[in-house]
């Protein structure tokens, strides 16, 4: 058997987890709250997923401190800001593994230089509800770095859960057309308080969200990846799609601001081009999490 370890308990750490169980792997969650191992553990490692019908799948679950060997897959779903110190943590117990990330930066492309790893691009929402208890819109797709591998099996688990799954061999390609889509969305979504698809009528919205995805291909096109427009129209039709950003405002916690659209903008001065929209929209939520931060004090 399989056995597959999912770093983070948030709402898309147990999307994963219950699609690779699906899958018939044998699957421990590795979260960073010892209140959600104790909520996971209490309900008899059972976990929930609603979106197309219910998936409700048993795994065992821990503290990350207690990760050991003998992993054969590593997924990380953790947030942005703590990817990378927990990447390094984690690959230097399991250097063997198959390590799969679903961050959406190019940052990642710097972190796991080097290693055997994968790449998922999860094209939906996702919003836990409760410790061990997330949604998704029953809607999206979802686009997979190469078929070889144990990736593959997890882009098999989330098809059988209703995303349609599509395999691509270029890990620049999917990459950066996963950064440019999120760039584009998710910071205009948690200004305005929109779900993508009241976005997607909104024509100042959508005017916005052109602007950030043209100065996207423009810094694309300077490490020669030719963005796909397409993937940002289909994002948008979802319908009930709450992107991550705007959770995080809902919530009154730091976003990961820096990492998308702060990363264009280092990669933008880098290569020279031109990016305002990026760069207002990137004040702009810095300014919002300042006001949140002082409001708290």
């Amino acid at each position: 058997m399989v056995r597959a370890a999912v770093i983070g308990c948030g709402g898309t750490g147990l999307v994963l987890a219950s699609a690779l169980a699906i899958k018939g792997f044998i699957v421990r969650l590795f979260c960073l709250s010892d209140e959600d191992v104790v909520t996971i553990l209490r309900n008899n490692g059972v976990i929930s997923v609603h979106g197309r019908g219910e998936a409700s799948v048993k795994v065992s679950a821990a503290h990350i401190s207690f990760l050991r060997g003998g992993y054969d897959l590593v997924v990380y779903a953790v947030r942005l800001n703590a990817v990378r110190e927990v990447f390094e943590t984690v690959s230097a117990k399991l250097p063997d593994s198959e390590h799969v990330f679903i961050q959406p930066s190019i940052d990642v492309l710097e972190i796991a230089k080097g290693e055997k790893w994968g790449f998922l691009a999860l094209y939906t929402c996702v919003r836990r509800i409760a410790p061990g208890v997330a949604e998704w819109p029953g809607e999206g797709f979802v686009e997979i770095l190469g078929r070889d591998g144990l990736v593959s099996y997890l882009g098999e688990g989330l098809g059988s859960m209703g995303l349609r799954t599509l395999f691509r061999n270029s890990a620049e390609d999917v990459i950066w057309n996963y950064f440019a889509v999120n760039l584009a969305t998710q910071p205009v979504a948690a200004l305005l308080g929109l779900p993508l698809s009241r976005l997607a009528k909104n024509d100042y919205a959508r005017n916005i969200i052109a602007q950030l995805w043209g100065e996207a291909e423009l810094v694309a096109k300077e490490h020669g990846i030719a963005l796909r427009r397409e993937l940002l129209d289909k994002f948008l039709s979802i319908r009930g799609c709450i992107p991550r950003m705007l959770q995080d405002i809902e919530q009154r916690i730091p976003t990961e601001i820096d990492y998308i659209n702060g990363a264009l903008l280092r990669e933008a001065l880098g290569k020279g081009v031109y990016v305002p929209y990026n760069d207002a929209i990137y004040l702009l939520v810095k300014s919002l999490e300042e006001e949140m931060r002082s409001s708290r004090q």
